[in-house]
C-alpha cells in the first residue's frame, strides 16, 4: 500500500507544478490590457515578470534553509499557498498591489522548487528519477502552453482580473489537496539535513555546481525572456491579435515538451551529453533572434518551434561531469 501511494504523492505534486507554470506566465499574454487599464509603461509592466525572477534569484536559498527546518510537507503546503495569491487579483485596483500579489507567488515558487525533489527522491527509486522527472517538466510545460494559449481568449471574454484569479484559485486547489492528502515518506532518503551557510558556499563553489548554472542560466533566462515578451511584443509591435500572439507564444513551451523527450531519450542511447549541450546552444541563440526579427508570418512560427525543439537537450541535466 505504501509503495502504491506514490502515485498519489506524485500526481499531486504534478498538480502543483502544473499550477506553478500557470501562474506564471499568464500575466504575460494579458500584459496589454494590464497596460491600458493601469496606465502604465511596458517597463514597469515587465516588473510583474521580472520581479518574480528577482524573488527567485534572491529567496531561493534562504527558501531552502527555511523549509529544512519547517519539513517538507509544510514547507511545500506553504509555497503552494503563497503561489495561488494571485486569486486576490479582483482586489488590486493599483499596479502596487498586483505586483505585491506576484511577488508572493515568487516567493512560493521558491519554496516549492527545490523540495519537490527531495519528496519525489523519498518515495521514487534512483532508476525511476528521470521518468518522474521528466513527467514533472511536462506537465509544467503543458501548462504553460495552456496558459499562453487560453489566457488571451479568457482575458478577453472574462477580463483579465477574473482570469488571473481563475489561475490562482487553481494553484489553491493544489495546495488544498497536498493539504489533505499529500505525504512524506520517512524511510529516510526524504531526511533534509539543516543546510549551513558554510556548506552552501562550498557547493556553489564547486565545479560541477558552477558548470551546470553556466549551462543552465543563459537558455533558461532566454527562454522566460521570450515566453513572457513575445505575446506582448506580437500584439503591439507586429500588430497581431491578443489571441494570435498568444497562440504564436504557446509553441515555445509546446515544442520544448516534444525537445525535453527526445533529447533525454536519445542522449541516454547515444551514451553523449556534450554535443546536445554545444550544437542546440547556437541554434537556440540563432532561432532566438529570428523569433522577433522576422516580419513574416509563416517564418515567425517555424522559428518559434526551431527555437525550443533544443531547449529540451540544453536545459536537460547532463551527467555529474557535464565538461566529460
Amino acid at each position: 500500500m505504501r509503495d502504491r501511494y506514490r502515485y498519489v504523492v506524485e500526481v499531486l505534486v504534478l498538480a502543483v507544478q502544473a499550477a506553478m507554470g500557470l501562474n506564471f506566465v499568464a500575466v504575460a499574454p494579458l500584459m496589454s490590457l494590464i497596460i491600458e487599464e493601469y496606465r502604465i509603461e511596458r517597463a514597469t509592466a515587465s516588473l510583474l515578470i521580472g520581479g518574480v525572477s528577482l524573488v527567485l534569484a534572491v529567496f531561493m536559498v534562504p527558501a531552502s534553509i527555511i523549509a529544512a527546518k519547517l519539513g517538507l510537507k509544510r514547507a511545500y503546503t506553504l509555497g503552494a499557498l503563497l503561489m495561488s495569491a494571485g486569486i486576490l487579483t479582483p482586489l488590486a485596483d493599483n499596479f502596487l498591489a498586483l505586483l505585491f500579489l506576484r511577488l508572493l507567488y515568487g516567493a512560493g515558487v521558491a519554496f516549492v522548487m527545490p523540495v519537490t525533489g527531495s519528496i519525489i527522491m523519498g518515495w521514487f527509486s534512483p532508476r525511476t528519477l528521470p521518468m518522474v522527472n521528466s513527467i514533472n517538466v511536462v506537465g509544467q510545460s503543458l501548462a504553460i502552453t495552456c496558459a499562453t494559449f487560453a489566457a488571451p481568449a479568457l482575458g478577453l471574454l472574462f477580463g483579465w482580473r477574473v482570469t488571473l484569479s481563475m489561475f490562482g484559485g487553481i494553484a489553491l486547489a493544489a495546495g488544498l489537496a497536498w493539504l489533505l492528502l499529500g505525504r512524506v515518506n520517512t524511510s529516510g532518503r526524504d531526511k533534509v539535513e539543516a543546510l549551513s551557510p558554510r556548506l552552501i558556499l562550498e557547493v556553489m563553489g564547486q565545479r560541477t555546481t558552477l558548470l551546470l548554472g553556466m549551462a543552465f542560466v543563459g537558455v533558461f533566462g532566454q527562454y522566460i525572456a521570450l515566453t513572457t515578451w513575445l505575446p506582448t511584443y506580437y500584439n503591439q509591435v507586429l500588430g497581431l491579435s491578443l489571441s494570435t500572439a498568444g497562440q504564436l507564444a504557446s509553441l515555445l513551451p509546446l515544442f520544448g515538451i516534444l525537445g525535453s523527450l527526445s533529447g533525454g531519450f536519445l542522449s541516454t542511447r547515444l551514451g553523449v551529453r556534450r554535443p546536445f549541450l554545444i550544437i542546440p546552444g547556437m541554434m537556440i541563440t540563432l532561432f532566438g533572434l529570428g523569433s522577433f526579427l522576422s516580419p513574416n508570418l509563416p517564418l515567425l512560427i517555424l522559428r518559434c518551434a526551431c527555437l525550443v525543439l533544443p531547449h529540451g537537450y540544453t536545459c536537460r541535466r547532463p551527467s555529474p561531469y557535464p565538461w566529460k
